[in-house]
């Protein structure tokens, strides 16, 4: 026999299955180093459908062509010019309102003491 046989020696796990080996240390870089994302470059004007590509994949490289920003920057400035636009247009004035009965208050008068039919005495009433 050779020196270094395999007799009663364990396989190593690398040797076993290197697929699965190669998935557990790539989890395990993961977890350890975390990672790493690149910053979004004009995130407010980003459409969702480019947003959505970096939920899905943190390391993607998405940047919008100066074209494609001209164009949202423009839609942008229109959408505020027609928004101001319209807010001056809303104000129509109100109609008058008409006073109704139980808005007017009723004035009260002083009744004074002598002619008062109740003077605190019990009457009797005549048969």
């Amino acid at each position: 026999m050779a020196p270094g046989s395999k007799i009663n020696r364990p396989k190593i796990e690398k040797l076993k299955n290197p697929r699965k080996f190669k998935r557990q240390m790539k989890a395990q870089r993961k977890r350890q180093f975390g990672i790493k994302m690149a910053d979004v470059q004009d995130k407010e004007i980003m459409p969702a459908s480019h947003l959505l590509k970096r939920r899905t994949c943190p390391k993607a490289n998405i940047t919008l062509s100066g074209k494609k920003k001209r164009k949202i920057l423009k839609q942008l400035r229109r959408s505020q010019k027609e928004k101001e636009g319209m807010e001056f247009e809303v104000q129509k004035p109100q109609p008058k309102q008409r006073k109704t009965k139980s808005d007017v208050e009723m004035k009260t008068v002083d009744i004074p003491p002598d002619t008062r039919q109740d003077s605190g005495q019990d009457v009797e009433m005549q048969e």
